[in-house]
């Protein structure tokens, strides 16, 4: 059976240009040859095309229907630059550098100004124009950029999210009492309980926290980081471990929104799939993404959770140290949403026999490797 050394070797050996790159700068400490390694991935038709479909956005003007379409969807932004992360893109390439540019104005822009100084439940724009603005600080962070804009928002947030986590507030939504002054929601909706307007994700009192948000938190640069925004950090995480959270509704509920007297739902609460069971295929499509999430927090690391399905994930280890989970664990379907698990491809040829098992072993090192931090 290889030990870690011959899996890096092996990796490099059968993968293709994100498997070695990515093995190279995020798995081995020896750097070298990093400028042809980048070539080749720039070499890739994927990454080509992805980098070209960028180059249609502009600044935004407004935060509407069409915008949040444009972005929060897995043919829009959302989907391009996560999966340029995911094949290996990152701050210092400069064909990725000058192309991410534009989206620094996504994140500093007067709809995010005027959202940070507004209650919740006062106009679903403030909510898009948050949305937005956590979406693309995590991509920027996760990238390794520091823009000073980016990292004041992504601290503003941190502030904002700690209030509810530590008040530990589970008890999100409106009372029977309370909800018979508001509209009853649409007939498809009205099982959904209605959540309050200070715990809007959008809003400036409490907000709560989105998956996105994880994804600030977890690769938001060290360097910025204090004992105090440390300690702020870990409460935020401690809270959405706790199996109270975990028992809200996967989507929080709805929001109501009093400019235009309307509901929407909310979404993207962060979760911790098969906490209990692995027997869902929805919550084992995504638990290697969020096993490598939030194997970058100690508290989570530490987690009863996280250690049971590290333990279950090691049952796919096969007789030479490989790794090779089943195909609904790294789905990869185009145009798809990527919090959903459904853009987990490395640029392996899925056709080959090898391509899971190459794919499955980097993430499992990956993990593992952060485990042992």
């Amino acid at each position: 059976m290889m030990n870690n050394m011959e899996l890096l070797d092996w990796l490099m050996a059968n993968g293709g240009p994100t498997i070695k790159y990515r093995t190279t700068t995020e798995l081995m400490d020896n750097h070298s040859k990093l400028d042809e390694l980048i070539n080749d991935l720039l070499n890739t038709k994927t990454i080509n095309s992805l980098l070209r479909r960028i180059e249609s956005y502009e600044p935004m003007q407004t935060v509407d229907i069409r915008t949040i379409n444009a972005i929060h969807s897995g043919a829009g932004v959302e989907g391009i630059v996560a999966k340029l992360l995911e094949l290996g893109m990152k701050s210092g390439i400069d064909a990725f550098d000058s192309r991410m540019q534009v989206f620094r104005q996504y994140v500093n822009n007067a709809f995010v100004s005027k959202a940070l100084s507004s209650p919740g439940g006062q106009d679903v724009s403030h909510n898009r124009a948050i949305f937005i603005a956590i979406l693309l600080a995590s991509y920027f962070v996760r990238a390794g950029y520091e823009y000073d804009e980016i990292i004041s928002f992504i601290k503003e947030r941190i502030n904002l999210l700690y209030k509810i986590a530590t008040d530990k507030q589970f008890n999100i939504h409106l009372n029977a009492t309370e909800i018979l002054s508001y509209p009853k929601p649409p007939k498809s909706w009205s099982a959904s309980p209605v959540i309050r307007p200070e715990y809007d994700p959008g809003c400036n009192e409490k907000p709560l926290p989105l998956i996105h948000d994880i994804f600030c938190l977890a690769y938001f640069p060290k360097s910025f980081i204090d004992r105090d925004l440390e300690n702020k950090i870990n409460s935020i995480i401690e809270y959405i471990l706790d199996e109270r959270f975990q028992a809200l509704p996967q989507g929080y509920g709805l929001l109501w929104y009093k400019t235009n007297r309307t509901y929407y739902a909310c979404g993207w609460r962060p979760e911790l799939p098969c906490l209990h069971n692995h027997n869902s295929e929805y919550e084992k499509s995504i638990l290697v993404l969020y096993m490598e999430l939030m194997s970058k927090f100690k508290a989570a690391r530490e987690s009863k959770w996280f250690k049971n399905c590290l333990n279950y994930l090691e049952e796919f280890k096969t007789n030479k140290g490989t790794y090779c989970f089943p195909a609904y664990f790294l789905k990869d379907a185009k145009n798809m949403g990527y919090v959903c698990g459904m853009s987990m491809g490395l640029g392996e040829n899925r056709k080959s026999e090898k391509a899971y098992e190459i794919e499955s072993t980097f993430r499992m090192l990956l993990i593992k490797r952060r485990v042992n931090i």
